[in-house]
């Protein structure tokens, strides 16, 4: 059974149905906090993904990063690893902004001060 369908059980104390669908409202699977889980029907589960699909403010994208970092964010506990990095990726654009640098003229990861 997935983790989510198990938090959304213990949350409303009792198992759910087959016809329960549980949506991650803000669209990333491994972000399981009860806040972000929302029981829905097959039907309305179709209609929230069709409505996302077509929001183009939110894309799915493919990210590669090391072992390690993916290990230590994970052993920070609490977030998913994918709210972590949609958070970082937040407040690199918000440095961007504020200080009006480039991506290109930012310090790179291995740049940054320890």
């Amino acid at each position: 059974m997935s983790n989510y369908r198990t938090i959304v059980e213990e949350h409303i104390g009792r198992k759910l149905t087959k016809d329960e669908i549980v949506h991650h409202i803000n669209g990333i699977p491994g972000d399981d906090r009860i806040e972000n889980l929302q029981i829905v029907t097959k039907g309305e589960h179709s209609k929230l993904h069709k409505k996302m699909r077509g929001d183009s403010t939110m894309k799915r994208i493919n990210l590669y990063i090391g072992e390690d970092q993916v290990s230590f964010i994970k052993n920070l506990g609490g977030l998913s690893l994918s709210e972590h990095i949609r958070r970082a990726i937040d407040a690199y654009i918000d440095e961007l902004k504020g200080n009006k640098v480039s991506a290109s003229q930012s310090k790179k990861v291995g740049e940054l001060d320890a």
